[in-house]
């Protein structure tokens, strides 16, 4: 993204170069916006598309969140115990601390702390690597989990909770997700005894469809769960379904009262 001060050098006005400059910097962003609306609505039709573009722009913008609540769809016990098939070159199992601390900086959203309290409460991690590269991972957690500075999640009991689920562009539509969820419920230290539940964006359609359409990764939605900002403070709500079945965000300070929306 670039500025007036960006584009305006040497002597002149700089009032009449700052004016062009906002003037084109303005158009580039419509178009820009424009080309993301007509290339995703290739993919998922216009209403989706649009709907997208203001949850990313003005849902952002306002601090409102919403997301599915999806269980997985098959019973732990039914599962086939046949690993899907990958490519070649790929390792997938439990992970580790050391697992990550080589590439701290080099993958998204990963720190020294995040690690700490992550394995300080158990949680489990599932990594995959290719020819020594970091290029997966995932987390799983059976108790309340850090979603914002202000707010968790509750976990209901039976379920385990997938969050921070990353692959590297590069390795996706390789079966990597479907390859670390065999590893979960085959070497995790309660195997085949839950079943998955995790959120997702209601705009982000590519793992909101994968989770109608792929075979290995199928899911049941269960309702709304999501917060909105007013004056600073994060206010967490839930549908009817998601606080049937427990699962809901509550505000760290008081995480004994459902603070959630009736």
């Amino acid at each position: 993204m670039y500025d007036s001060e960006g584009v305006y050098s040497g002597a002149g006005s700089a009032g009449s170069y700052s004016g062009v400059a906002v003037n084109g910097t303005d158009r580039g962003k419509r178009r820009s916006r424009l080309a993301t609306i007509r290339s995703n609505a290739l993919d998922w039709g216009w209403r989706r598309a649009i709907y997208r573009q203001l949850m990313q722009e003005v849902g952002g913008r306002l601090g409102f969140h919403i997301h599915y609540v999806q269980i997985a769809a098959d019973r732990p016990d039914r599962r086939s115990p046949v690993a899907p098939e990958v490519p070649p070159g790929y390792t997938t199992r439990l992970g580790c601390k050391d697992d990550f601390l080589p590439f701290l900086g080099k993958v998204p959203q990963m720190d020294r702390a995040f690690l700490d309290a992550a394995f300080s409460r158990g949680d489990e991690s599932v990594v995959t690597f290719f020819h020594g590269d970091l290029v997966a991972y995932s987390f799983n957690t059976r108790v309340n989990a850090p979603v914002t500075d202000q707010l968790e999640i509750v976990v209901p009991a039976g379920f385990r909770y997938g969050y921070k689920s990353w692959t590297h562009p590069d390795h996706r539509r390789k079966n990597l997700s479907a390859m670390g969820g065999y590893v979960k419920q085959t070497q995790g230290d309660r195997p085949f005894d839950e079943r998955g539940i995790w959120y997702v964006e209601t705009h982000n359609y590519p793992s909101v469809l994968r989770g109608y359409r792929h075979p290995c990764d199928r899911s049941i939605m269960m309702g709304l769960v999501g917060w909105f900002t007013l004056f600073g403070r994060q206010i967490p709500f839930a549908s009817r379904q998601a606080k049937w079945i427990g699962f809901r965000f509550t505000r760290k300070d008081h995480p004994q009262k459902f603070q959630y929306l009736q």
